[in-house]
């Protein structure tokens, strides 16, 4: 009897090595799933709490990620796993454990992670307990892309039952498995057109409960496969997808959003053009690209556009005057030039004969006016501008110091490593100290080398890492002045810096054939 009950203690007694795994996962370390893997195991040793604290540990990382998320996790999750087959699976039972938990989240979370296990048989078990719970329709219909044929037939009686049953929200949160699984080669054709035939006719049955605001508070990749199913088979009315286009931020689904809008049955030249003078850059940029299309011509009022916010819609107008008309662009812009975008189009359009007409606009009031101004003439001047540039870089108005930082990186105008360090260390604005040390990396390698040494433990970390990774970047071919030798050294010698001892033994080995 004393020797039954030794054996049965050391079965149910929790290896160190899962123990382990299960305390560093209460950490919350970023890099969880090889943890998670190995104390996965513990199912295989029926210790209740552990059990437990690994569902919900696994519901907290769970809750945090999206579908998209989750399916990748999945994926990455069995590389680790395929280590477990000193496991019989198949004997596990999973499904008693749920008596376990208080929290049926986080016995979920067990048979979300189960059903990406690479044991066949024990992803099947999870599959059919995953049915009970609301919201899983995603991972059942993920397993009809599986490489066995007895869990994709499964994963194809659960989804089809699902989808009978299931949520306008959950059909959304599923958008993205169904791509997925569209685009694989493990599933059966003839059950997935079932399930899309019927995922369509539930959407369309359930799509006038759709609130645009849970809509667009979820993941874009989600976002992304709605909008693909919903336009492809023109779910939506004209007046929603109007509704998201104001409220929507993604470029590809903004896309999708204004090629279902213009290409609807609905939409006849008239309402066409309307939408040329749309808020939204990418409605308007479609609508010129179809009313043009349709016209293969000009139309009356096009020049108006030229007047637009976007520049790649003002070029493109600017494309279709040359090609079908003799019109002065450049002589429009002179004539708008009360207009920002009126002496943005100078820039665009003219030369440095122009340079005089728009340098008294650099002394308005007008903040939009000045910023427009410095980079209609950097266009027009180029590196020629670098005083203009500079005086407005250490202005403390944010708009015009940045747009003067940009020509400069942009034309790359230097100024000097000292120049710049020195007005570094003058200046009291933030963004003209952010400025003025990205200018100071883009200065020469040897020149900006004592300064950088200086800064080498800089407070921001990704500044500090630039500032490091360019301390490493030094051109061997250029000739280095004893005077230039001379300040590095000593910045390498100076205890107040802490330079690395591998570094400074790396720019003293380089210095030696670059100071001659």
């Amino acid at each position: 009897m004393k020797r039954f009950n030794k054996m049965f203690f050391r079965k149910r007694k929790l290896p160190d090595y899962i123990r382990e795994s299960l305390e560093k996962l209460e950490t919350e370390p970023q890099d969880w799933l090889s943890l998670y893997a190995t104390a996965y195991q513990v199912l295989d040793h029926k210790h209740q709490d552990a059990i437990v604290r690994l569902g919900k540990i696994g519901y907290q990382y769970l809750s945090r990620l999206a579908i998209p998320q989750i399916l990748k996790i999945g994926e990455q999750w069995r590389s680790y796993t395929s280590l477990l087959w000193s496991i019989d699976w198949q004997t596990i039972d999973i499904k008693s454990m749920s008596t376990y938990f208080q929290n049926s989240d986080d016995y979920e979370s067990l048979l979300i992670m189960g059903s990406f296990h690479p044991s066949g048989y024990f992803r099947e078990k999870c599959l059919k307990l995953l049915y009970a719970y609301p919201q899983t329709l995603p991972f059942m219909m993920i397993r009809m892309n599986d490489w066995v044929q007895q869990v994709q037939e499964q994963a194809y009686v659960l989804t089809m039952q699902r989808l009978s049953e299931c949520s306008l929200e959950e059909l959304i949160q599923t958008s993205y498995v169904l791509i997925k699984v569209k685009k694989s080669k493990r599933r059966q054709q003839i059950h997935f057109d079932e399930v899309e035939k019927y995922y369509i006719n539930r959407f369309n049955e359930l799509i006038h409960n759709l609130d645009i605001y849970n809509l667009l508070r979820l993941n874009v990749l989600t976002r992304k496969a709605f909008y693909e199913i919903v336009t492809e088979h023109s779910l939506l009315s004209n007046e929603v997808i109007e509704k998201l286009l104001t409220k929507e931020k993604d470029s590809y689904c903004l896309l999708l959003l204004t090629r279902s809008l213009l290409h609807s049955e609905q939409m006849d030249m008239v309402r066409l053009h309307s939408y040329l003078y749309h808020p939204s850059f990418y409605v308007r940029k479609e609508a010129i690209l179809c009313y043009y299309h349709f016209n293969q011509n000009i139309w009356n009022g096009i020049e108006e556009i030229l007047l637009d916010k976007s520049y790649s819609i003002r070029d493109y107008i600017r494309f279709l005057l040359r090609k079908h008309t003799q019109f002065d662009c450049l002589n429009f812009y002179l004539q708008h030039l009360d207009c920002p975008v009126g002496i943005l189009g100078v820039g665009e359009c003219g030369s440095e004969e122009q340079v005089d007409i728009l340098l008294p606009y650099l002394k308005s009031d007008n903040e939009k006016i000045v910023k427009v101004t410095i980079q209609a003439l950097s266009q027009l001047m180029k590196e020629k501008a670098s005083n203009i540039y500079w005086h407005f870089l250490l202005d403390s108005r944010i708009s015009l110091s940045k747009a003067a930082y940009q020509s400069i990186i942009k034309y790359k105008v230097h100024y000097g490593a000292r120049c710049v360090y020195k007005y570094y260390q003058q200046v009291s604005h933030q963004h003209q100290k952010r400025y003025l040390l990205r200018i100071l990396l883009a200065e020469d390698s040897w020149e900006r080398l004592p300064f950088l040494l200086e800064m080498y433990w800089y407070p921001e970390d990704k500044l500090c890492h630039y500032i490091q990774t360019k301390v490493n970047q030094r051109n061997p071919y250029k000739h280095v002045s004893q005077e230039l030798k001379e300040d590095i050294m000593n910045c390498l010698t100076h205890q107040q810096y802490h330079i690395p001892q591998e570094i400074s033994d790396s720019i003293i080995f380089d210095l030696k054939f670059v100071c001659k």
